[in-house]
Formats: structure tokens, C-alpha cells, sequence
């Protein structure tokens, strides 16, 4: 999707990838699942890109999510990002529950 130049970086709406088309296609379980790990790269392409209002967005829906995982490398990508993002966003906005957020992210590390 970032092959193209785009005004919105962090969204992911393209060729390859449309995520609201793509959730409303899915049943429950597997719409949770997707809706985890979209919303994991979002956070990344938030943070990468600066993109703070995507950040606090993302974060609210991965705050959520249980700090388990079948797939270790999923867990520890979408813990990193989780853990930069909370004590970026903590940090700039003095939110105290963000930073408590990440620092749980770190007992994983």
C-alpha cells in the first residue's frame, strides 16, 4: 500500500490491502484476530511516521488485546510497538495509564 506516495501513510487502504473492506468480509473470531494485527502495523506505520492522532487510536484497540500469543514474533512485534507507542504518546500527552502500558510491555522483554 506504500508503494504509491499517499497523503494518508498510516491507513491501510490500497491495492494490496483494504482493512474496513476486508473486517466487514470476516465472522467474529477471525474479524478479532485480523482486527489485532491491522491495527499492530498501523501502530508501526503511526510511529514510524509520526502519525500521533493513528497512534492513540491504535493503541486504544490494542490495549485490549491479551498479552498471549500462539505466534511469538507476532507478540513480541506488536509488544514493541505497543511499548513505543505508549511511552511516546504518554510522554507527550503526561498520560500516566499510557506509560503504565508500556511498561507492562517491557515485563515481556
Amino acid at each position: 500500500n506504500l508503494r504509491k506516495v499517499t497523503k494518508f501513510p498510516t491507513e491501510l487502504n490500497g491495492e494490496a490491502f483494504h482493512e474496513r473492506e476486508m473486517l466487514e468480509t470476516l465472522d467474529d473470531n477471525i474479524k478479532v484476530q485480523t482486527l489485532r494485527d491491522s491495527s499492530s502495523h498501523r501502530l508501526q506505520l503511526a510511529y514510524i511516521f509520526g502519525d500521533e492522532e493513528c497512534m492513540l487510536s491504535m493503541l486504544g484497540i490494542l490495549a485490549s488485546y491479551p498479552f498471549t500469543d500462539a505466534l511469538a514474533p507476532r507478540l513480541h512485534n506488536r509488544l514493541c510497538f505497543v511499548g513505543l507507542g505508549s511511552f511516546t504518546m504518554g510522554r507527550t500527552r503526561n498520560d500516566d495509564s499510557l506509560m503504565e502500558l508500556g511498561e507492562t510491555c517491557l515485563l515481556y522483554f
